[in-house]
């Protein structure tokens, strides 16, 4: 099985190196492919979007890498698409006119209604538990269940090819500090979501990179997550979510332990165009 990776982050969002550092580890690592998926811009400040300004840059550096590392590394343009209520993020860039070979569809922040503000739950613990106190009045199944809506909008109004870490509620919730996910309400979130996602058609990734930057000991979806998507028929893929160039296959051995564990036979991989079916072997 060789590996390849479609979500990256480099300089242009909160990755660290040059695009290129990617594809030469990507090559050493012996991967057929590789994509880019900065974070979208947003029309607000932030530590870890792509400037708006530094598009044309970006799918510049990406184009040109195809170019010449064409018989070595199979490399793809994308994007992580951010999905934020009220705004209209495909509009603030032109999404629609932006030659991308694929995107990926993630939801960071929430709206409060109350506040007229928006809070990102891809923080670290003390700012994911003042948002907690704060903004939920300490209500764990009120802002989880804020984020599977939301997550649950991205699906239905961007209908991404890919989907990103579908329960990155999770993050900050080693040991069940917040929250069980045993816990009813939260079981109800993750099926509908699942039927949301089903319907959609969309692959989903087992994702590592929670994994790699210390936050969960497992991937993106739980296991039994998991294993509730394989039971509805849902396509997975394999991804890093890498944010640094030695980090673009990390731990795939446990992903694709994990997928087994859930499962699952076949996992897809994008060839620039469409997703093919593969066959998933344990290493």
């Amino acid at each position: 099985m060789t590996d390849s990776n479609l979500h990256t982050h480099g300089k242009y969002s909160d990755g660290l190196g040059e695009l290129e550092e990617f594809v030469k580890k990507a090559i050493s690592y012996k991967m057929s492919s590789l994509g880019f998926s900065t974070h979208s811009p947003v029309p607000f400040l932030n530590e870890w979007s792509m400037k708006k300004s530094n598009i044309q840059n970006y799918l510049s550096d990406v184009q040109s890498l195809k170019k010449k590392y064409y018989n070595k590394l199979n490399i793809y343009l994308g994007m992580e698409l951010d999905y934020i209520e009220n705004i209209d993020i495909k509009e603030y860039i032109g999404f629609d006119k932006l030659p991308l070979d694929y995107y990926i569809g993630a939801v960071h922040y929430i709206y409060l209604s109350k506040e007229d503000d928006y809070k990102c739950v891809d923080d670290d613990y003390m700012t994911f538990k003042d948002i907690l106190i704060n903004e939920f009045n300490n209500d764990m199944v009120a802002m989880y269940t804020k984020y599977f809506e939301t997550y649950r909008e991205m699906v239905k109004k961007y209908k991404p090819p890919i989907l990103a870490h579908l329960d990155l509620i999770k993050k900050n919730n080693r040991g069940n500090r917040f929250f069980r996910e045993d816990e009813v309400e939260y079981v109800k979130q993750i099926h509908e979501t699942l039927i949301e996602v089903k319907q959609s058609d969309a692959v989903l990734e087992i994702n590592t990179g929670g994994m790699a930057r210390g936050y969960t000991n497992e991937p993106y979806p739980s296991l039994w997550i998991l294993k509730e998507c394989k039971k509805l028929g849902i396509k997975i893929t394999i991804s890093a979510d890498a944010h640094q160039p030695d980090m673009v296959n990390y731990n795939f051995k446990l992903a694709y332990n994990h997928a087994k564990k859930a499962g699952y036979e076949y996992f897809y991989q994008f060839n620039g165009q469409n997703f093919i079916k593969k066959p998933l072997t344990v290493r």
